[in-house]
């Protein structure tokens, strides 16, 4: 191997002149030191064969040179006469472009490799990571438009919710409605009561211009309505005018003479009117009204005739009154109307349990009396009772 290094430098050395020389011989250029061309046909054997060592030996350099160092000279300049570049002295020439395989026998030619659109976003095969797509811009710039958007869309629904819940419960009754539903007290069912209108231009009683407590209003109009499901009373009429003897019946046989002889008499009467009914339960029900000439009169034959607390005359069969120690504190005045509730002092199988009231409403005295064979029920003594002073009051 040493030899051939010494062979391809003496080439080196010697291949410009050589390439001269050829060129001087086989060009046939002009001038002054140019050699006259060769006569005979062992000269041109000669030349050629001493051209092709020399082309041989400097391809060998180059070959070496190239793969010792790459050239960093300087580019290849163009002939002058328009032709290829030639390397300089040293210069290695340009490297060939790599050899694509021809495709197998049989195989479809590959597709064209196209670039990517512009603007496009897909990202280059080689990428392996592509950058991620910006998210879109939001229709509301302002934060507090989603805000209020979202609190009036609560509020909507909460207002349609509490609206459908109160329109359910309003349109049920109330025993209907789950926790509302109250236990039957026995209370009666009253229809609509109206208070008497007085006469036009009359005061109400217990008004600032009706100090007397005067009613106007047509007697019979002021009695209690029997409830929706009461009977007729054996003996008394359904709101009527009625003797006073009607009225002193209902009190014992010895005690009625001084009642229609003394005690009517000294005190001015105008009317009596009565009404009466009796309960599917056998409750017996009585009212009486004793309307006089003014508010002292009345009270003045209530004091002289009962007591002032109703006590001195039971009805008959009695045995006597006791004042209600079951009666409501708060009920004692209702309206204006002074109430004095009662109640036998022993039942007995003749009288039955008795409870009652009178009611002093400026020129009238009403005597309220419930009747039942074992025991007058207490709500029911209590509503018929206060709605019967509310229409007096």
């Amino acid at each position: 191997m040493p030899e051939a290094d010494d062979d391809a430098g003496t080439a080196t050395g010697t291949a410009p002149d050589t390439g001269d020389d050829t060129s001087d011989r086989l060009g046939g250029a002009s001038g002054p030191d140019t050699m006259a061309a060769p006569d005979t046909d062992d000269d041109v054997t000669e030349a050629a064969s001493t051209s092709d060592s020399a082309t041989a030996a400097h391809t060998a350099t180059v070959a070496t040179t190239t793969a010792i160092a790459p050239s960093t000279g300087p580019e290849p300049t163009t002939a002058p006469g328009g032709g290829g570049a030639r390397p300089g002295r040293g210069e290695a020439p340009e490297s060939p472009a790599p050899a694509v395989a021809p495709p197998p026998d049989g195989a479809p030619p590959p597709a064209p490799t196209q670039p990517p659109a512009p603007g496009s976003a897909e990202a280059p095969s080689g990428d392996p990571d592509p950058a991620p797509t910006p998210a879109p811009v939001s229709f509301h710039r302002r934060p507090w438009v989603r805000a209020a958007g979202h609190w009036v869309l609560a509020a909507a629904l909460f207002a349609g919710t509490a609206t459908g819940t109160a329109l359910t419960v309003m349109d049920r009754e109330r025993g209907d409605v789950p926790g509302l539903a109250t236990e039957h007290d026995g209370r009666w069912e009253f229809g609509e009561l109206t208070l008497p209108a007085p006469p036009e231009g009359r005061p109400r009683p217990f008004s600032a211009g009706n100090p007397a407590g005067i009613h106007h209003a047509e007697p019979r109009s002021l009695l209690l309505s029997a409830p929706d499901t009461a009977g007729s009373h054996p003996s008394l009429p359904d709101g009527d005018h009625v003797a006073p003897e009607i009225f002193a019946e209902r009190f014992p046989e010895d005690e009625r003479d001084s009642l229609l002889e003394e005690l009517i008499p000294d005190h001015p009467l105008r009317h009596v009117t009565a009404r009466g009914w009796t309960m599917p339960e056998d409750t017996e029900v009585e009212i009486f009204h004793l309307r006089f000439t003014t508010e002292p009169v009345a009270r003045n034959f209530l004091n002289t005739g009962f007591g002032s607390l109703g006590t001195l005359l039971s009805p008959e069969g009695m045995g006597g009154w006791v004042v209600d120690t079951d009666w409501p504190a708060g009920s004692t005045v209702v309206g204006g109307v002074r109430v004095l509730p009662l109640r036998v002092k022993e039942a007995t199988e003749e009288s039955g349990y008795v409870r009652g009231a009178w009611l002093r409403a400026g020129d009238t005295i009403a005597l309220v009396t419930l009747r039942h064979p074992t025991a007058a029920p207490g709500v029911p003594f209590e509503q018929t009772v206060i709605l019967q002073a509310r229409l007096l009051g």
